[in-house]
């Protein structure tokens, strides 16, 4: 089950209504700009087979700023899942996005987590007209993924920071 709670934040450009997210099924919480909208998608490979879901939202008229989480369980059966592992997966993911988006990496550090094991990473694409900042998750064996994609011009705004901080895994239910 999805939930919804909305209250004002008031930044220094403008009154902006966040909304606290809570998805039972992905078992996290958000704050996120505006309500999101969710898209599964069946991803098969070989034998094995996983569903992702992303919830996303474009918060301004002009679709110029986007909020995503993404998640999905990986088959670790089989898998010791040790930090060599975790790190491996992760460096995967952030390839596969930076690729994704022909994206110039400008930084990629380790994310501080009290459970699990992440990074965090900025980049540029669109001819450096945009500005991607994410973060990847992994809570064994859940993977989120967390994108903000900005125009260049915001790309100071303290929006993202609101938006991965906010986030809040909440276990395996």
């Amino acid at each position: 089950m999805q939930k919804y709670l909305s209250f004002p934040i008031l930044t220094i450009f403008a009154l902006v209504n966040w909304v606290l997210f809570t998805d039972d099924a992905g078992a996290f919480r958000i704050l996120t700009p505006a309500k999101f909208t969710h898209v599964e998608k069946e991803i098969r490979s070989g034998a094995i087979k996983t569903t992702t879901h992303t919830f996303f939202t474009f918060p301004t008229p002009d679709s110029s700023r986007y909020f995503s989480v993404s998640y999905y369980d990986i088959d670790t059966s089989g898998i010791e899942v040790n930090d060599t592992f975790s790190i491996q997966l992760l460096q995967s993911i952030e390839e596969g996005l930076l690729a994704s988006f022909d994206a110039d990496k400008a930084y990629s550090a380790p994310l501080e987590l009290r459970r699990g094991t992440g990074i965090m990473f900025r980049a540029g694409y669109n001819e450096s007209r945009n500005v991607m900042k994410a973060q990847i998750r992994f809570y064994p064996p859940r993977v989120f993924v967390l994108q903000v994609l900005l125009p260049h011009r915001e790309a100071m705004s303290r929006d993202a920071e609101r938006f991965f901080h906010s986030f809040e895994y909440l276990g395996v239910r």
